[in-house]
């Protein structure tokens, strides 16, 4: 049986490589996708839909523009949505000012006669410290150093806290596959059994433009003036493992590819008999931080 399109790019923008390949295969079931996570920093949160289409055919994938949202709180509020625009994207027409962390968010979608929910609690996030960077030497590349860059935060106490680390340069987010980064209580692996520590030094470096604490990347290395930030997210266990999947899926490519496997997803069609959906929905708390580079401010001053 046909594959459908799977990766969800959760407005992150993700692109990748593709090359021809022609399989005979069986067509799949068109499902619903829904790209809906959205933060207190987000200018104007939105829920986008479509309908997936052939794995091998990413031009096959349609927006859905004729499916009634509406969004709830646990403290009783409602949220209403404009029209929908050409690309299937549903903006909130009301401010989402209640991103507290403890609060329940619910989404109905109705859609073909049919009727999808989802839910996501708010969860605290830590504060950022602080960026610093330093000029490394790198044993690898064509050149002989970079900019270093790192953010620090603390882990909240407790465990079982999950977090999803977005480097910015200039203010964009940088939407490499490979920058997926998702941190389990401060560290890098699920259980883990740290708790309450500082960030260890690859999920704090992973911010560095091309690359510090892992392979170069294709992305230029930081430049004395530029900005550098990160934002960090609290989110559940259950969406960190969706994003570690969605980073391999998204990855997953040369001679030792896997075949692609379906992502999780927590949306979910109240006809248990009908057809499933695909995506997430999350609301998250954020924070942000950024500096830029200068040698004035360096660990590591001229």
């Amino acid at each position: 049986m046909k594959k459908l399109i799977l990766i969800i790019v959760l407005g992150l923008g993700f692109a990748s490589c593709e090359d021809v390949i022609d399989v005979d295969l069986n067509e799949g079931t068109p499902q619903l996708t829904v790209d809906a996570v959205m933060s207190n920093s987000d200018e104007n949160p939105h829920v986008k839909l479509s309908i997936s289409g052939e794995y091998f055919d990413a031009s096959s994938v349609s927006p859905v523009t004729d499916a009634e949202l509406s969004l709830t709180d646990s403290d009783g509020n409602s949220y209403a949505f404009d029209s929908p625009d050409q690309e299937g994207r549903y903006f909130l027409s009301d401010e989402l000012n209640n991103i507290v962390p403890g609060v329940t968010f619910k989404l109905t979608i109705d859609y073909n006669n049919s009727q999808y929910t989802a839910e996501s609690t708010v969860r605290e996030t830590p504060e950022i410290d602080s960026i610093s960077w330093s000029r490394e030497d790198v044993p690898f590349g064509d050149i002989d150093s970079i900019w270093a860059v790192q953010f620090w935060a603390r882990d909240l106490d407790g465990l079982g806290d999950a977090y999803w680390v977005r480097a910015t340069r200039e203010g964009m987010v940088n939407t490499d596959p490979g920058k997926i980064v998702v941190a389990y209580d401060g560290s890098t692996g699920r259980g883990s059994q740290t708790d309450g520590i500082p960030f260890i030094l690859p999920i704090r470096a992973s911010i560095t433009p091309g690359g510090f604490a892992g392979p170069p990347s294709d992305e230029d290395p930081a430049e004395v003036g530029d900005e550098i930030g990160v934002q960090l997210y609290s989110i559940s266990l259950e969406f960190a493992e969706y994003l570690v999947i969605l980073r391999e899926q998204l990855n997953n490519g040369g001679l030792f590819a896997e075949t692609p496997a379906n992502l999780p997803t927590n949306v979910f069609n109240q006809d248990d008999n009908g057809i499933q959906a695909l995506g997430w929905f999350a609301v998250c708390k954020m924070h942000t931080e950024s500096g830029i580079i200068s040698w004035e401010k360096s660990n590591n001053r001229q």
